[in-house]
């Protein structure tokens, strides 16, 4: 009887964690990148690069020595209803991988895209940031949803990762990657365009808002 009871209360267990797990898998979310954050960062810089940098072998820069760098930085929000929650990134094989050089788990694919058109729509660079710690940061400045779903606090940490209702995480122009080189960029009037999870690499409710974009001049 015993054995049996106990074999009830380890199938229950077992059923509450794949609810549980069904109902994080069916959260809705809604990744945006922010504009306002975007355009209050952009600047010019020369920075130098050896053949052994990370930015060099995760192909951010196109070549070494000095290069002329469109800084920026990339803000992704969750518009939500439900918070987006990764939670330990070594649990999603799939979807991390182990980076020697950075020494941290980054995506497998881009989780944020940059690129510079000219006037006539041609691409003209582009750049990429694979994400490496999604988290609580900022309250995000787009957000257009129900603030009574906003927390008052961060909830997400580069420990349990993810991005809460009405919060954003900023990859800041000081970051490794957080860039587009446009050493030989003739100068003139751009368009600068960022999109996130382009990939899909995370299912959200709607994609139609993962693009925003911003006159740039480069000099």
């Amino acid at each position: 009887m015993y054995k049996r009871i106990s074999t009830l209360f380890a199938l229950c267990l077992v059923c509450l964690a794949a609810v549980a797990s069904s109902v994080r898998a069916q959260a809705k979310f809604d990744l945006e990148p922010s504009l306002k954050i975007l355009q209050g960062s952009l600047m010019i810089k020369t920075e130098s690069f050896t053949p052994h940098d990370c930015a060099f072998e995760m192909g951010c820069v196109l070549g070494t020595g000095p290069r002329k760098l469109l800084k920026l930085a990339g803000a992704i929000g969750n518009n939500g209803p439900d918070d987006f929650v990764v939670g330990n990134p070594a649990d999603h094989p799939n979807i991390y991988t182990w980076d020697t050089c950075t020494g941290q788990f980054i995506t497998r694919k881009p989780m944020l895209n940059y690129s510079i058109w000219d006037s006539a729509g041609n691409l003209v660079r582009s750049g990429k940031k694979e994400s490496f710690c999604m988290e609580d940061l900022a309250r995000f400045p787009e957000y257009t949803g129900n603030p009574a779903l906003v927390p008052a606090e961060p909830v997400h940490t580069c420990t349990f990762q993810g991005i809460s209702v009405g919060w954003c995480d900023i990859y800041d122009d000081s970051l490794p990657c957080q860039w587009i080189d446009i050493t030989g960029v003739p100068s003139g009037h751009y368009t600068l365009r960022l999109e996130c999870n382009a990939y899909h690499i995370f299912k959200e409710t709607t994609y139609a808002n993962n693009v925003v974009e911003t006159p740039v001049t480069i000099t």
